[in-house]
């Protein structure tokens, strides 16, 4: 098939229907005079064939109807088909097909269907129809796309939508797009295609539909658009409860409260929060009234009374809470706090009231007690030691024994008096416990294990029954025992119950520490010397009399004494052994003779430079004052240091040779005060 529009050239292939029944196109090709040029457009989106089918142009647009074709899809001859299609070459870069309305005709078109168009009217031959008497078909068909009516709701509340549609033959285009949900429609009786539009616009708006082929034929609807009323609502209010609420809405001529009322004003009593809708009606459209909906909640305080646990066990407690929002809280326990612990000794209400704004609140809360077990137990209070004895308990539906048994009875053997505790659940699930003492016979006291230095003794004692024998052959309670080395001691105490035990104590036995202090020393008064102590590792050292001593906590003091005297260590080690030592220090009294040389050289030669007054023991001198003094009575030099001598110098001035005269006087460290002059030569 071929047609022209817009100055260009369209052939539509179609088929060579031969044996094999294999060849079917539906291609599309353009041609271009201008450049002189083909080119492929868009195929027609079927599964069957453009042969044997019937064309005609309208408005530069091909409209196909296929008759006997073949089915591309499977490659076999099907019933007549009446598909028809349109094409647009100049919609898009390659044209558009768009599906229109099945042919009407019956039987559809055959081997020798024809098609033409004058003007908007497009008419169809049938020719041989293929169908079951191969009859050939001479009727004319004719096609004119139009819009027949328009319909939908013209009248729709703000806020709502109306459905619109065209009856018709063809496609329809839409304008304007506002509020639309389609812009493009089609008639209803074409497969698969949009039928209708939703339309939505927010105010009153007219639309045009253009029919889409040719564009000539055209109609309009109005939608008018009412609004919705305006609703004032009473404010959210609170009441306490039993009180009354008036509500009002306004802004509609007719109203419905979701209690039912339709009046504008209702009262209400509600016993909880409640949340009460009304519908506000104005205009009235062909689907009803134009309405709003809204609400207005009306709070009801309440208290609630939440406790930990509402049924405890006797002897404890639970603690009961009060719903936050109140104030002035009163219980009727007397307490004015929002929660309470409460420990009853049976089932209890506790009711509270409390303040919220003007209402008063009130609730209650019952607590329950269950009892605790009544525990019996028996069972032997004395035993011989070794012997066992069988702990019942009763009184409950659960056990748990010190031992850990979940029994209810237990045998023990216990090596010592001994209390054992059972914890009885009852089938409340609440608990308390017993306990029974088992005392063994006879019960002994013996003193504990000691520890002492060796050279020491330790005193043990034991009691509890008439007669002991010991491992050493006392038979004493008490004896006194002075191992050399570590010693264990048992005692067997027998009772007038023919019961005996067998108890037991270790003396440690430490060794004492060695220690040598060196060594019996004879001084000059005023010089010291240094003791010495040997012993062995992690001992510590302590020195007596602590006078004249550098340290007295320490292995190594110096004295520095004026009196001779015995000096006696002590050395402890780790374990708190001790052992002493002792050493003499004589101090001998000899301070020597004190010469002051009659001459000097102070002439730089590093020899008898310096005067300095001689002594053999310098730490005899307790004070002293040395004066020099030249020929005519000057006083050139002054000392009360022995260790500073003259350097035959005075204010920084050296002298020559010549003789001065000098005075010296000391006070010894025994009282003695000696006194000398005499001359000195200085040579240079």
């Amino acid at each position: 098939m071929g047609f022209s529009a817009n100055n260009k050239g369209y052939i539509g292939l179609g088929g060579d229907l031969n044996s094999s029944i294999t060849s079917s196109k539906t291609d599309m090709y353009e041609y271009d005079p201008v450049s002189d040029s083909w080119r492929t457009m868009t195929s027609m989106p079927t599964t069957f064939g453009m042969e044997e089918s019937a064309y005609f142009v309208l408005c530069g647009k091909l409209i196909v109807t296929l008759g006997n074709t073949l089915n591309l899809a499977n490659a076999t001859f099907p019933s007549v088909t009446k598909q028809t299609w349109m094409f647009d070459p100049a919609n898009g870069p390659m044209g558009t097909w768009t599906r229109l309305p099945d042919f009407s005709g019956n039987p559809g078109l055959g081997f020798s269907a024809v098609g033409f168009a004058l003007g908007n009217t497009g008419y169809v031959v049938g020719g041989d129809s293929n169908d079951a008497n191969n009859a050939v078909a001479l009727q004319m068909w004719k096609y004119t796309p139009a819009i027949i009516s328009v319909s939908g709701n013209v009248t729709i509340c703000q806020g709502l939508n109306t459905t619109l549609s065209v009856n018709g033959n063809s496609i329809y285009n839409w304008f304007p797009s506002t509020g639309l949900s389609n812009i493009q429609t089609a008639s209803d009786s074409i497969p698969g295609a949009i039928t209708q539009t939703t339309a939505s616009p927010l105010s009153t708006i007219t639309y045009t539909i253009t029919e889409a082929i040719c564009g000539q034929q055209y109609a309009s609807i109005k939608v008018t658009v009412l609004p919705v009323p305006t609703v004032s609502l009473s404010a959210s209010v609170t009441v306490c409860p039993g009180g009354t609420a008036n509500l009002s809405a306004s802004g509609g001529t007719s109203y419905l409260w979701s209690i039912g009322s339709t009046v504008n004003n209702i009262s209400v009593s509600p016993v909880v929060s409640t949340n009460y809708n009304v519908s506000v009606f104005n205009a009235a459209v062909s689907n009803g009234l134009c309405s709003k909906d809204t609400s207005i909640e009306i709070s009801v305080p309440f208290v609630k009374i939440t406790s930990a646990n509402n049924t405890i066990c006797l002897g404890t407690s639970t603690n009961l809470s009060a719903t936050a929002g109140g104030t002035n809280y009163l219980w009727n326990t007397g307490a004015t706090t929002s929660s309470i612990t409460v420990n009853p000794i049976a089932a209890t209400t506790y009711s509270l009231s409390e303040t919220f704004g003007l209402c008063i609140l009130s609730a209650s809360n019952t607590v329950d007690v269950n009892p605790l077990p009544v525990i019996s137990t028996s069972g032997n209070a004395s035993i011989c030691g070794g012997n066992v004895t069988i702990l019942s308990a009763s009184g409950g539906s659960k056990y748990l024994w010190s031992d850990g048994s979940t029994k209810n009875s237990i045998t023990v053997t216990p090596l010592s008096s001994t209390s054992y505790t059972v914890i009885v659940t009852s089938t409340f699930g609440c608990s308390d416990s017993s306990s029974i003492k088992i005392t063994l016979l006879p019960i002994i006291a013996l003193t504990n294990s000691q520890t002492i230095c060796s050279g020491s003794s330790s005193q043990l004692s034991a009691s509890g029954g008439n007669s002991y024998s010991w491992n050493t052959g006392s038979t004493n309670n008490i004896i006194t025992v002075s191992p050399t080395s570590t010693t264990g001691y048992t005692v067997t105490v027998s009772d007038n119950n023919n019961c005996s035990n067998v108890a037991s104590a270790l003396v440690t036995v430490n060794t004492i520490p060695s220690v040598t202090v060196c060594c019996n020393t004879t001084v000059v008064y005023g010089q010291s010397v240094t003791l010495a102590v040997s012993s062995g590792t992690n001992t510590s050292a302590n020195w007596m009399p602590n006078a004249d001593l550098s340290c007295t906590a320490c292995f190594n003091p110096t004295v520095n004494s004026k009196t001779s005297a015995w000096y006696y260590v002590t050395v402890t080690d780790t374990n708190g052994c001790q052992k002493m030592d002792s050493v003499w220090i004589y101090i001998k009294n000899k301070c020597g003779d004190i010469f002051i040389p009659n001459a000097f050289s102070p002439n730089g030669d590093n020899e008898n430079n310096i005067l300095y007054i001689k002594t053999q023991n310098s730490a005899c001198i307790q004070s002293m004052v040395f004066d020099i003094y030249d020929r005519w009575g000057v006083k050139v030099f002054e000392s009360i240091d022995i260790n500073t001598g003259w350097d035959g110098k005075h204010k920084g001035k050296e002298y020559d040779s010549d003789v001065f005269a000098f005075q010296f006087q000391a006070t010894l460290i025994d009282g003695t005060v000696i006194s000398k002059k005499g001359n000195i030569s200085l040579i240079k």
